[in-house]
């Protein structure tokens, strides 16, 4: 459950830097 989680918040930070500088 906790490497899903990791991957899946790292997939928010991803997304959320792609929103902010593109």
């Amino acid at each position: 459950v906790r490497r899903c989680n990791n991957i899946h918040n790292r997939a928010e930070e991803i997304i959320l830097q792609e929103m902010i500088y593109s």
